[in-house]
């Protein structure tokens, strides 16, 4: 294995998001890399009102030893927003060296469309207080449009996130696999969705 950053250090992930976008689909991913890496792996679930578009997050943290599955609240290395009014609502769990990834298509929520609240511009929000930690990624767009499969919005987000999870390439690949195995039309999907997400992130770090 290459240089092992987590040797003593547990990595703390969040993944929010609401029903529908994959978040528990996502977590399943990374949560396979990282045992195919060899890290012990515990995550917790809550899913909410899940098939009505309700919050829906999910806590992973793996390393060498990992005492319990639930990231305490400032200790998240990582936050993967796959709906950013959940991003924001989840701000207090990342550390102050942590890194939210967020997607910039907004899904609204029952009280925005019945005039009871507006939507905030989150990513100006977290852009003021975070700065270049936070990573805004067209994913959905992405998704539609180069992938053709609105449902790879999770794996572009995943790609963009890669760099930050301290798990190797080829370890998320065959997690991929596993996770939609016998789908060989959707693995390459997912596979596309992951190198774009990837080349993104690139280009944004430029």
């Amino acid at each position: 294995m290459k240089d092992n950053l987590l040797e003593e250090k547990v990595k703390n992930v969040l993944v929010v998001g609401v029903g529908g976008q994959g978040v528990l689909r996502l977590s399943d991913i990374i949560s396979t890399a990282a045992l195919l890496q060899g890290y012990q792996v515990k995550k917790s679930e809550v899913h909410g009102m899940a098939q009505r578009g309700g919050s829906v997050n999910s806590h992973i943290r793996y390393g060498k030893v990992v005492a319990g599955p639930l990231i305490p609240k400032g200790e998240a290395d990582l936050i993967i927003a796959l709906e950013p009014l959940e991003g924001y609502r989840y701000l207090e769990y990342l550390s102050p060296d942590g890194v939210i990834v967020l997607d910039q298509d907004r899904i609204l929520p029952p009280a925005v469309y019945l005039g009871e609240m507006r939507y905030p511009n989150v990513e100006e929000a977290l852009k003021e207080v975070l700065g270049d930690r936070a990573l805004i990624i067209p994913a959905t767009k992405i998704a539609v449009s180069d992938v053709g499969n609105y449902r790879t919005q999770n794996v572009v987000m995943l790609g963009a996130s890669l760099k930050y999870l301290d798990l190797e390439l080829d370890n998320v690949k065959k997690a991929i696999s596993l996770v939609f195995s016998g789908k060989e039309k959707v693995i390459k999907q997912n596979f596309l969705a992951l190198e774009l997400g990837m080349r993104y992130l690139e280009k944004l770090r430029v």
